[in-house]
Formats: C-alpha cells, sequence, structure tokens
C-alpha cells in the first residue's frame, strides 16, 4: 500500500490523464483525415441576391487600431449597399473617439453605411457592446471581427454561402494566422500553442461532429441565432458560451480552415499571462453554467457531450496540474525511497507517465506539420512553447478558482499594439526588463525556486531519479548499473 502522499499524487496524475489522451486522439483524428485526404473544405455557391450583412468591431481604447481595420472592411468584396458596419465603442479614451468620428465620416461620405455605437459605461463588457449594436443592427447576418483583425477580400462571401447551404447553421468560425508570429520569443512560443487549437482541435472537431467553438472573432452568426439567446453578459468568454448553449439546443456549427483572418499575438509575458488567466475564468465560468443542460441535453450524442465536457473543463487542469507538481515534489522529498522505487521499479506507471508528459506533444507536431513556412524552426521551438505553459500554470490556476467561486468578474483587457505602429518595439521592450520581470511573475519565480531547493535536495540525497521527466528514467538506470554490468562480463 501506498502512503498518502504518493497515493493522492499518483489519483491526480491519472486525473491529468484524461485531458492529455484526449488531445492524442484528437491529433491522431486530425492527422488521420489531413494526411490522408487532405481535409480540404468545400465550396457551396454564393447565393445570389446576397443578404444584408452588418459586421460588428468591438473596441475598447484601441485608437491605433482603428484606421487599420476599416480600411480593411471597406476592401472586402461586398455591396456597399448590403453592407452594414458597426463601430461598438467602450472607450474612455478622447483619441479614440476623435479618429473614430472623423473615419466615420470619411466612409460615410465614400457611400458606406457606418455608424459609431458609444456605450457611457462598459457593463457586460464585450458581450454588452455587442448585445447593444445587435439592438440597431440591419444585418440578417452578423459578422464579428475585432480592432486586430485583418480579413481577406473574399472573407464574407465565402462564409456566407456556407449558410445558404443548411437552415440549422448557426455560425461559422475561420483560422486564424498572426501578424506578429515572429515578432519575438513569446510570439512564436504562443503562435506553436494557439496552432494546436486551429490546425488540429477545431477541424478534428469539425471533420467527426463534435461541435467546434467560436472563438470571438472571425467569424459570423444568424442574425435570429443572436437575438434568441444573446450573449451572456456574466461571462468573460462570452464567445465560447454563446456557441455550446446554442449547439446544445440542436443548431450547428462550421469551421473553416479557409479563408484565413490575420490577429494579433500578445508580445509580452505579462501580457500573454493576463490573456490567458482571463480565459481560464470564463471557461471556468461556461463549465459552471453549462454541464448540467450538457448532461441532460438530448440533441446531443454521447461522444459530443463528452468531448464538450472535457473541452470546457481545462480550468481543471491547471489546478490538478499545478497540484500533481506540488505534490510529487513532497513525495520525492518526504518519501523518496517509495517515489523511487514507483518511478524505477513500475514499468507500468512510468510509461503511463511519459504518455502523459509526451501526449500533447503529438498535437503540436500534427499542427506545425500542417501550418506553413519554417516548420523545422517552429519544431525546435515546442521546448520553450512547453516552457511557457508551464510558467503560466499559477496564473491560470488562480484564473480558474475566480472563475469557479466568484462573481461578477472583472475584464482584464489585452493591450494590443498594432503591427504597423512605430512606437511598439519601445513600448514592449518595457516588459522585460529584469526589474519588470521579477515584479510581474514573483509567484513563478518563488515555485521555481521552491522547485531548484527540492531537486537540489534530491541531488544531496542521491535521488536525482525523481525529480527528473520521466523518459530519462530508463536511459540513467541503465547508466547507473553500467559499471556493474561491465564487471559481470
Amino acid at each position: 500500500m501506498f502512503p498518502t502522499l504518493t497515493l493522492i499524487a499518483m489519483i491526480t496524475s491519472a486525473f491529468l490523464g484524461i485531458y492529455t489522451l484526449n488531445m492524442l486522439v484528437l491529433a491522431l483524428m486530425a492527422a488521420k483525415k489531413i494526411f490522408s485526404q487532405g481535409g480540404v473544405d468545400a465550396d457551396p455557391p454564393i447565393p445570389e441576391p446576397l443578404p444584408t450583412m452588418t459586421i460588428q468591431i468591438p473596441i475598447y481604447n484601441e485608437g491605433r487600431l482603428v484606421e487599420g481595420v476599416l480600411e480593411n472592411i471597406t476592401n472586402l468584396d461586398y455591396p456597399k449597399e448590403r453592407l452594414e458596419i458597426q463601430i461598438l465603442d467602450d472607450s474612455t479614451d478622447e483619441e479614440t473617439l476623435a479618429k473614430e468620428r472623423r473615419l466615420v465620416e470619411k466612409y460615410k461620405g465614400e457611400g458606406y453605411n457606418i455608424q459609431l455605437i458609444h456605450r457611457e459605461n462598459r457593463r457586460g463588457y464585450k458581450a454588452g457592446a455587442l448585445n447593444n449594436g445587435l439592438k440597431a443592427a440591419k444585418g440578417d447576418y452578423i459578422a464579428v471581427v475585432d480592432a486586430d483583425t485583418i480579413s481577406p477580400r473574399n472573407f464574407l462571401k465565402e462564409l456566407i454561402s456556407h449558410f445558404s447551404e443548411e437552415e440549422k447553421l448557426a455560425f461559422i468560425q475561420t483560422r486564424c494566422e498572426y501578424t506578429d508570429r515572429w515578432f519575438n520569443w513569446v510570439t512564436e512560443s504562443n503562435a506553436i500553442e494557439r496552432d494546436v487549437h486551429y490546425l488540429v482541435e477545431q477541424p478534428a472537431k469539425n471533420w467527426y461532429n463534435l461541435l467546434p467553438n467560436f472563438s470571438g472573432k472571425a467569424g459570423m452568426w444568424r442574425r435570429d441565432v443572436l437575438e434568441k439567446y444573446g450573449w451572456d453578459e456574466g461571462v468573460l468568454t462570452e464567445d465560447v458560451e454563446l456557441s455550446y448553449r446554442v449547439q446544445l439546443d440542436g443548431w450547428r456549427s462550421l469551421y473553416l480552415h479557409n479563408p484565413i483572418c490575420l490577429i494579433e499575438l500578445p508580445p509580452s509575458l505579462s501580457a500573454l499571462k493576463t490573456q490567458q488567466k482571463r480565459w481560464t475564468a470564463g471557461f471556468a465560468q461556461s463549465l459552471k453554467k453549462l454541464w448540467r443542460p450538457l448532461l441532460r441535453s438530448n440533441k446531443l450524442t454521447l461522444s459530443q457531450k463528452l468531448e464538450t465536457l472535457i473541452f470546457l473543463s481545462s480550468p481543471i487542469t491547471h489546478l490538478v496540474a499545478l497540484t500533481a507538481i506540488v505534490l510529487w515534489v513532497l513525495a520525492a522529498i518526504l518519501e523518496p525511497d517509495i517515489t523511487l522505487d514507483l518511478w524505477l521499479g513500475t514499468p507500468t506507471f512510468s510509461t503511463f507517465m511519459m504518455l502523459i508528459s509526451s501526449a500533447p506533444n503529438f498535437a503540436v507536431v500534427t499542427g506545425i506539420l500542417r501550418s506553413g513556412e519554417r516548420k523545422r524552426r517552429k519544431l525546435l521551438s515546442i521546448p520553450l512553447t512547453l516552457t511557457i505553459l508551464t510558467a503560466n500554470l499559477i496564473a491560470n490556476a488562480r484564473g480558474a478558482l475566480h472563475g469557479f467561486l466568484r462573481n461578477n468578474l472583472a475584464f482584464e483587457k489585452t493591450t494590443k499594439y498594432g503591427t504597423t505602429h512605430n512606437t511598439r518595439k519601445h513600448e514592449v521592450a518595457t516588459n522585460y526588463t529584469l526589474r519588470h520581470l521579477l515584479k510581474r511573475n514573483s509567484n513563478e519565480l518563488t515555485a521555481a525556486i521552491l522547485v531548484i531547493t527540492a531537486i537540489a535536495k534530491l541531488l544531496l540525497l542521491g535521488q536525482l531519479t525523481s525529480a527528473i521527466p520521466p523518459f530519462l528514467h530508463r536511459a540513467l538506470v541503465v547508466t547507473q548499473r553500467l559499471p556493474t554490468i561491465m564487471r559481470n562480463s
């Protein structure tokens, strides 16, 4: 019988395996489709006449981005007389508002139906702005793009053609690429992580009818669906929550590999941590709200329910992973003999732990192989990606607890700089000073010191094997036994 500490560590690791193995299954499903058939999306005919379209652009103090997003939208291939543009502005920045007013007048003079809808408060944040704009919208379909989104010229026509094919299609989500993928090591590693979602997870769910989700931008909705269900203003990830709420009621979703929209990634660790913490809290809120309706739904299959439940439960993985790390470090220090025997003397356990730790990497590699240029560079960046994911573990765990335990959470906005802003590199560079890193990442640094201390203690005890990755255990055992083997031979 195992001691209590080791036993709890084993249970948490097994629980974590549910999520990592699920990602492995999705990656295998995606790989089978991609490498056997190419996974090409069919292009239905474009309907004639084209329906009225409303494009909603939520804005909050993003004056540097407004001009670019409006220039992009007004260059889309869609008739002016059937296009409505809404700038949904919650800004407190007068400079942003002044620029928006000038641009609205400019494009009205060019014949565009464009309006600025400014709220004096941020009630409901982005969800509140979208709901407010819907009241005045004239379009039969609603496209949502953020201020940093760059859409291809055929964006609207390609999406609208799919709606004409199926009446129960509620929304379409398109693939996103990144304007600043190669800006620095933070954006490069974050892009690889997101590729798993856009190139592996979403396509697999789409191809095997496992309910893709809406990602909040670069997508389109039926207006009557939005009017019936509405964005939940109490959930930080209103996009995910609404996309599953409508699918629980029998509506369908569609994920398209093409067209591709460009978005901006957070260029600093602090911005990335803020964004991921917000998403984690929002997923926790969505799970808390939807798990009962999900299990009770008579319009979903068992596989759809299980996959959606695992996806929405992702905040739990941060809590479980953090707990598992702490427990194994404590077990290695307090129960070193038991821990060593378990990891080295039990092949089934060590193999299972190796599978848990390496399973997500298959999804990462699949995404990289499906992506475009510089595949070798991306493969070499995998360790960096895993390092940043681990570094954000504490912030994400805190976000999960906030989402599960608190109400009325504040929406912490991710700063966006714009791809052509001249001072961007200077502004971002301030996030890399030693003082800034120590101040903004104190929890992670404290945790790292504790782990290093634990490993040092294990080294002194001669128990290094209990503190290194599972896939090195066997090699180390052979190395340790090599002198004995040579003497006997």
